[in-house]
């Protein structure tokens, strides 16, 4: 199987040289259509490379050559395992130590990224599509078994999807999706992966049970999917028990200020797009509710981000008139300010439903699910063609993109990466700053691992300094990006709590945009 093997490590090293070129020459759009299509063949390469170490010793049937020599059981499956480990995480982890050396990294963060990932893969692919392949006795029936396996699978999801996707109820499909606690439900289902790999692997080697192995895949399966409706609320309480400095915001209060008055639009705003992820969910059909808040209690140079908000409304009769997630929240004190913040936080509802209600009393309910950062180091990168390596960040660079009306930063870490971040630009002379993007495509998880592309962390995103449409001007602009920097304040972790807003009475139209 040499040739096999040396096949799907060379697409391995061939997706690591690609990505280093496109990092290198900024022509991540030119290769982009090729590195997507090596991702997709390593891990394919990988899946099959197994699968075919594992069938030329098939444990189902009884004219097994290994049967009849006999081959002693343990050293058998002793020998698929080191196959696994050498021939095929071997170049994985030789790929991710080299992207790491070659993209000027430590030695030691390279090599302890490459081996983070290689102990995931290991647990979450390699393990369970060894365990699959011995259920099967050639490649021909895996692939036909896997190929029903994935289609069931993904008519399961997409059902569960539409009916639970948009329900605000005790059940939802994913809840966690997209924000810091998804680590939650990734660990679940990897640890139903591994230990249903165990299990198969010890049913086949040891006691050759194809009949009870399958049947116990199969319900690790339906297991595997079923971590897709873990609740929220069981899902962070978990976070909160595992926070890095518990009680740290027990001083946090969020409260109702209806004294900050209707929330007037700015006329030509044009907001950062330095954003990782966006779960407001607020689309075209919904009208807007601002509602005026708030926040007591944050120390200084302290950040608080809303990982999720829980809005229900009900009417006088006792009916919930309405029930969905607010939009993102995310709350800046820096330095020595005022004891509290105010802030505004949309919640977006249905045009159709805010019109039966816009005029009743309704008693509001908002759980918020609260996450805070304190500052933990600041950094600065010169505006035009900056190229640093900040502690805990990694390699940043900084450019002005085609359209010349933003300024493009770009970072990589070998590893786990920063956190969140505050990024925005300054004159350097005059102080003049332009708003300020929140970055939080954190995963709070407590390990580093991950299952790909590569060891590599990368993120990028784009500061405007310029509004082509010229609806509006931006303190600091193209003339003084000379003489301008890129301020990044990096923030870490300190608590995760929850806070109960509740809104006795509440008419919606008092609180839409003027």
């Amino acid at each position: 199987m040499w040739f096999f093997a040396l096949a799907v490590a060379t697409i391995q090293f061939v997706y690591a040289t690609g990505m280093f070129i496109a990092w290198r020459t900024g022509e991540g759009r030119g290769l982009g259509t090729l590195l997507n299509l090596l991702q997709v063949g390593s891990f394919l390469g990988v899946a099959f490379l197994i699968a075919a170490d594992v069938h030329l010793d098939a444990i189902p049937g009884v004219r097994q050559d290994w049967l009849v020599r006999p081959v002693r059981r343990l050293d058998l499956l002793l020998s698929k395992l080191l196959f696994v480990v050498v021939m095929v995480q071997g170049p994985i982890f030789a790929s991710d130590l080299f992207q790491g050396l070659a993209n000027g990294f430590p030695f030691k963060q390279s090599v302890a990224a490459a081996v983070s990932r290689s102990v995931f893969l290991l647990a979450g692919l390699c393990l369970p599509v060894m365990a699959f392949a011995a259920l099967t006795k050639n490649t021909t029936e895996a692939i036909i078994a896997g190929s029903a396996i994935f289609a069931i699978g993904a008519v399961l999801v997409a059902l569960a999807a539409s009916l639970l996707g948009g329900s605000a109820g005790a059940i939802q499909f994913n809840p966690t999706d997209d924000t810091g606690v998804v680590w939650v439900g990734d660990f679940a289902r990897l640890s139903v992966s591994l230990l249903a790999a165990v299990i198969v692997l010890g049913l086949q080697y040891f006691r050759r049970k194809t009949t009870p192995a399958r049947s116990f895949f199969a319900c690790a399966f339906v297991v595997y999917l079923l971590t897709l409706l873990i609740p929220w609320h069981p899902a962070f309480a978990l976070q909160e028990r595992l926070s890095p400095q518990p009680g740290t915001g027990s001083s946090v209060q969020v409260a109702f200020d209806p004294t900050q008055g209707r929330f007037k639009s700015p006329q030509g705003a044009v907001s950062s797009n330095l954003i990782l992820s966006d779960r407001s969910g607020l689309t075209q059909g919904n009208i807007q509710i601002h509602l005026p808040l708030n926040i007591s209690g944050l120390a200084n140079d302290e950040v608080l981000n809303a990982d999720k908000s829980e809005v229900s409304l009900t009417g006088a009769d006792g009916r919930a008139a309405f029930t969905g997630t607010g939009g993102d929240m995310q709350v800046f004190k820096e330095g020595a300010g005022d004891a509290e913040t105010r802030v505004r936080h949309s919640v977006g509802i249905p045009a159709i439903t805010y019109n039966n209600i816009k005029d009743q009393a309704l008693r509001a309910e908002i759980r918020y699910s609260l996450t805070l950062f304190r500052l933990d180091a600041s950094y600065a990168i010169p505006a035009l063609a900056g190229n640093e390596r900040l502690p805990g960040v990694g390699w940043c660079t900084t450019k002005v993109d085609n359209e010349g009306d933003d300024i493009s930063l770009h970072c990589m870490q070998a590893g786990k990466r920063m956190d969140c971040a505050s990024v925005f630009l300054e004159h350097t002379p005059s102080g003049r700053r332009n708003p300020e993007a929140f970055v939080c495509g954190a995963r709070y998880a407590p390990y580093s691992g991950k299952a790909g592309p590569d060891a590599m962390n990368r993120f990028s995103g784009s500061l405007p300094f310029l509004d082509l449409r010229g609806l509006a001007r931006y303190p600091v602009d193209g003339a003084q990006l000379a003489d301008s920097r890129l301020v990044l304040r990096v923030y870490v972790v300190q608590d995760h709590f929850t806070r109960v807003l509740v809104i006795p009475v509440i008419t919606l139209k008092d609180w839409v945009a003027q």
